[in-house]
């Protein structure tokens, strides 16, 4: 029986999804599908669309998959938008190791990207203390009230010796937390960097614990038992149990997937590549015939993370301008479809003469987000539609026939006007 390996990969706009054969390594088939936000059961929704898609076009049986491999700009698209949960950093140690060890997790706001932050609230438990374990609860009690679920625990010298991380994050964990410990995260010594990486790396454990379990409940009720392995930003790949411990392992997954594939099937030697998403754009470097690699840094911040030595910038086919003024001064790094209005180009068809009536204001995409992104919408709000750089790629020519991105009949002709009117400097 012929054997097939999968790849998906759950972007910001489009989730993909390849078949290769096992042996030999051919292209098989591929599909691509939008990435299902709005879905009950999240992004998995899309990643069981492409993958049937995938599947059909080829003729493959579930029990012929023996590998199924996922990548996601999930974790660079949360950080980059700010889109984190706040985070309860619980530091552990008696005298002074102790001591330094909870002025080191006193991180207060992390910086992640402009205008953006990690809240973090800090805590420390000194076992000499005859009050400690009170005190704790007394802390619990408040992140209980402000909603946050997710907590670190850092102590001295945890690379060697865990075991007051290790009984702290089982306390922590039978309260109800998603609990992290340091030691866990990174095997290299300097507490206040260890804490950081593991607090951004907690940020995002919810939100990829739940996508990845969605994406795993979706694929079993195709019938595929292949193990789901996760792609790690180095270019290697996890399981699902591993990825709950360390999801920041995955931030830049998606463009270490395409190195890894210019590696090894290309063989290119020297090259940069610029990968562009809906909600970012990755640039990365092959120099020599290895892909660049350095130590993460996020915000600013550095982090005890190898990852590509790649530029990520949030803007990509789908993000929306922002104005002020009545100028444009920034593109993203939000996207179309978080903010919940359609793309100008591909509604263009269905709106026809109607985009004359359509008003041009400024909206928050999400709470806590800027009341600078600029749409056009109806009188009635039935019509939101956004103006992205894909739709300006369709204006100026640049989308060829048969391309997904490609734009309706009619486009852009009826925006000229429409723009024109808008008065807003930098948009036409």
């Amino acid at each position: 029986m012929k054997r097939y390996r999968i790849g998906i990969d759950v972007g910001g706009t489009f989730t993909h999804a390849v078949a290769i054969e096992a042996d030999g390594l051919k292209l098989a088939g591929k599909a691509k599908v939008p990435t299902s936000h709005g879905a009950a059961s999240g992004v998995g929704e899309g990643v069981v669309l492409a993958l049937k898609e995938v599947l059909t076009r080829v003729g493959i049986e579930p029990a012929q998959v023996s590998f199924v491999a996922h990548s996601t700009t999930q974790a660079t698209n949360s950080l980059l938008e700010g889109d984190v949960e706040r985070v309860a950093i619980v530091s552990v140690g008696s005298g002074r190791a102790g001591w330094l060890t909870s002025r080191a997790a006193r991180l207060g706001r992390i910086p992640l990207s402009p205008g953006r932050f990690l809240e973090t609230f800090s805590h420390h438990v000194d076992p000499a203390q005859a009050d400690h374990e009170a005190r704790l609860e007394n802390f619990l009690e408040r992140m209980r009230a402000e909603k946050i679920r997710v907590a670190v625990v850092t102590g001295p010298f945890s690379i060697d010796h865990p075991g007051l991380e290790i009984a702290l994050a089982d306390y922590l964990r039978a309260r109800g937390l998603l609990v992290t410990a340091t030691h866990e995260v990174s095997q290299l010594y300097g507490v206040k960097v260890r804490t950081r990486t593991t607090a951004i790396n907690a940020s995002i454990l919810p939100k990829m614990m739940e996508t990845a379990e969605n994406t795993d409940r979706e694929i079993r009720k195709l019938g595929i038992t292949a193990p789901l392995m996760i792609m790690r930003s180095d270019g290697g790949v996890m399981s699902l149990a591993e990825m709950r411990k360390k999801p920041i392992l995955t931030l830049l997954s998606g463009p270490a997937a395409g190195i890894a594939a210019a590696l090894r099937f290309l063989r290119v030697s020297d090259g940069v590549f610029l990968e562009v998403g809906g909600t970012s754009t990755d640039i990365s470097v092959i120099r020599n015939g290895r892909a660049m690699i350095r130590s993460a840094s996020i915000g600013g911040n550095r982090t005890y993370l190898k990852t590509l030595d790649c530029r990520t910038l949030g803007v990509g086919g789908g993000s929306i301008p922002r104005v002020r003024a009545k100028r444009v001064v920034e593109v993203g790094p939000r996207s179309a479809h978080i903010a919940g209005v359609k793309y100008a180009a591909f509604e263009s068809g269905r709106l026809g003469s109607s985009v004359n009536e359509l008003e041009a204001r400024t909206v928050r995409p999400l709470a806590g987000d800027p009341e600078d992104y600029l749409i056009f919408e109806s009188k009635d709000s039935v019509s939101r539609i956004g103006f992205t750089p894909t739709c300006a790629a369709n204006a100026l020519g640049h989308v060829s026939d048969g391309d997904a991105a490609r734009a309706a009949t009619g486009f852009p002709g009826q925006w000229d006007s429409k723009l024109a009117q808008s008065g807003l400097e930098g948009l036409q």
